[in-house]
């Protein structure tokens, strides 16, 4: 039953990504490594940066509609993957996409986002 609610749920997230466009944000690939650039989307705002990341093969749109929400108090960015959406798609290999444990996910992200204030 479980795998079924998650499978359900993340049809629902891929149909209710919005496209490129239907948000009042900025879309810019930044590079994190060689020949890999991610697609970042900002949606301004003041304060500390959130950063989104979508899971189960959502891109950055996922969060069209509810990223707006935050930018009240937060500077709100959107992190597209690699392999998926606008995001560089390197050669499947381990060392392309293998996140020694994820954490260097999280470092990516944090350096996105000092890269773009």
């Amino acid at each position: 039953m479980l795998p079924l609610v998650g499978i359900a749920l993340s049809t629902i997230a891929l149909l209710a990504q919005n496209t490129a466009g239907s948000s009042p944000h900025t879309a810019q690939l930044v590079t994190v490594d060689e020949g890999v650039k991610l697609e970042v989307l900002d949606w301004g705002g003041i304060g500390r940066p959130p950063i989104f990341l979508g899971g189960m093969g959502s891109t950055a749109h996922v969060f069209d509609t509810f990223a707006p929400n935050f930018c009240p108090k937060y500077h709100v960015y959107a992190m597209t993957r690699r392999g998926f959406g606008a995001s560089s798609k390197p050669a499947p290999t381990i060392a392309n996409y293998y996140n020694r444990g994820r954490g260097d996910l999280w470092l990516d992200l944090i350096d996105v986002s000092k890269r773009i204030e």
